[in-house]
């Protein structure tokens, strides 16, 4: 199952949830792989639209998927695409170890494009990877393919041997790949792919003494990407122009004043982040510390602060641990991340702290 993805829709601001499935059929029907893709109400959780995708003219009866490998979502357009890993040798020699789908809710259509994996979608172009994923192939190649019928329109070698998707802005699809070049260094990039002009443009890891093993990229929803060498941090922080798709500041571990935070959201400027001593914020077009505002919990049954957290915020925020976290996910309307529960309540294995936007 995919992650929820927040798009809009007839107007109306939806989530997307996609999940692949096998058929096992009925009567002399026989058994078939599907993806099933859902936009449900964000407000109420009534569907809105779905599409079920048969992966039977890709790959053949009765195979199908196992996982889902990479996702991404157009927010305008309610558009999806879901990277999916094949169940099976079969089912990998027709479709590649892991296959694209692509779906659009407005017209109901899915398409699957083969050996490709997918790292965007945007207004119905979609961006990938295709490659033998393997020291020495230098084969990784980022495709480029209309996601109505499937048809492949550009294919850039990248000669790398291993190319990821590293996630997406509002302009550009990122991609992150390396390659081992001998005598223990290694060459470790960034490529922005513009979904209109088609073009892509090559970013220089400064690491060279280690194989990183991939990028993760959040878009801000307006002008800027952030990304770093790994979900928790890692070595490396880049931030990127997305209008452009080239670098505007980035650096490294071996910085002598700052460390390379954890990244946890991007919304409209703003880079949401944490080290290990506390929550941080980041301008996302220049990298300085943004002085962030201390948190103020509230509830219906008032709120003491100093107080036994147990008791002090009322039955809404009991479990409150009274220590701000960086959000995991920020919109208009706020953000929101998961605190893990206190004291000895076995009941719980996480709980969902809201926070509300201030500005």
């Amino acid at each position: 199952m995919t992650a929820p993805m927040p798009v809009r829709l007839d107007g109306k601001d939806v989530v997307a949830v996609a999940y692949v499935q096998n058929d096992k059929g009925q009567g002399t029907q026989k058994a078939k792989g599907q993806v099933v893709f859902q936009w449900l109400d964000s407000i109420d959780g009534k569907k809105v639209a779905e599409v079920t995708a048969d992966l039977t003219p890709a790959l053949g009866a009765g195979q199908g998927g196992d996982n889902v490998a990479s996702q991404a979502y157009d927010p305008a357009t309610g558009q999806i695409v879901v990277g999916v890993g094949a169940a099976g040798t079969e089912a990998a020699e027709k479709g590649g170890d892991v296959f694209t789908v692509y779906v659009d809710p407005k017209t109901g259509k899915s398409t699957v494009i083969p050996f490709v994996t997918p790292a965007g979608v945007l207004n119905g172009v979609v961006a990938g990877a295709k490659g033998g994923h393997r020291e020495g192939a230098a084969d990784g190649t980022i495709v480029l393919a209309d996601g109505t019928t499937g048809k492949i329109t550009k294919q850039t070698p990248t000669k790398q041997d291993y190319l990821n998707p590293a996630g997406s802005g509002s302009r550009h699809a990122y991609l992150a790949s390396n390659s081992y070049t001998g005598d223990d260094t290694y060459a470790n990039a960034l490529y922005a792919v513009d979904f209109a002009s088609r073009a892509v443009v090559q970013t220089k890891s400064q690491i060279t003494d280690d194989q990183l093993s991939g990028y993760t990229c959040w878009g801000d929803q307006a002008k800027s990407v952030v990304c770093t060498s790994g979900a928790s941090g890692g070595r490396e922080i880049i931030s990127f122009d997305d209008t452009t798709g080239k670098k505007a500041w980035g650096y490294t571990d071996k910085s002598a004043d700052r460390v390379v935070p954890a990244i946890t959201a991007a919304f409209h400027g703003v880079i949401h982040a944490r080290t290990e001593a506390q929550p941080v914020l980041m301008d996302a077009a220049t990298g300085t510390d943004v002085p962030a505002a201390s948190a103020k919990p509230s509830a219906g049954g008032g709120s003491r602060q100093g107080a036994d957290p147990a008791t002090a915020y009322g039955s809404d925020l009991s479990l409150y641990d009274g220590k701000a976290r960086s959000p995991i996910a920020v919109t208009p309307y706020g953000g929101a991340y998961l605190q893990a529960p206190t004291g000895s309540n076995y009941d719980l294995q996480t709980v969902l702290i809201a926070l509300a936007a201030t500005s």
